[in-house]
């Protein structure tokens, strides 16, 4: 009896975190279709992250519900600084980066001398410029509790990439929490 239950417990412990590792996959690929849902729907609605804190909390399964840091890694000030619309902007009252004729608006900027038609400041192209790049960061909690002895929590870093569908407008903060 007490040879098998010696025996039995690495074993125990050895399902348990093929479970937990099963789990923490399908959590991460949920996550990561989440996340990329959520910033295709961002990149429709000007790019902010009170957008994407919207469509994230939209996106997000109800039994997937853990802190998620979500951040624009997009350089938006120098962006803005380089890349702004004029007329555009004060059409629409706000700040923003114009997302169609990509193609004149890289020969407006060859034409002004601009190097490979970079922006000074954030040393990107207009067709970058129109990339919004967000990456979220989740911590995940292990289900078993004898696993998260061993293992807990664990960071899952996801970035992912639309082409903006709308004008990109200014943000008030790069990153926004959601519990």
């Amino acid at each position: 009896m007490v040879q098998w239950c010696i025996a039995a417990l690495p074993l125990l412990l050895l399902g348990s975190m093929t479970i937990e590792i099963s789990h923490w996959h399908t959590a991460r690929q949920r996550l990561a279709l989440s996340v990329q849902r959520a910033t295709h729907d961002t990149a429709l609605s000007g790019g902010t992250t009170e957008a994407l804190k919207h469509h994230l909390k939209r996106h997000l399964p109800a039994n997937l519900k853990m802190p998620i840091k979500a951040c624009i890694t997009d350089s938006v000030n120098a962006l803005m600084a380089d890349f702004v619309d004029r007329p555009l902007s004060a059409k629409l009252g706000k700040t923003v980066i114009r997302h169609d004729h990509v193609r004149q608006q890289h020969l407006d900027a060859l034409a002004r001398g601009r190097y490979n038609g970079r922006g000074p400041r954030s040393q990107q192209t207009i067709s970058e410029a129109n990339q919004l790049n967000v990456q979220a960061t989740v911590s995940y909690r292990a289900l078993s509790p004898w696993v998260r002895k061993l293992i807990d929590p664990v960071t899952i870093d996801l970035q992912h990439m639309a082409i903006m569908q709308s004008h990109r407008q200014r943000l008030t903060t790069p990153c926004v929490t959601i519990n």
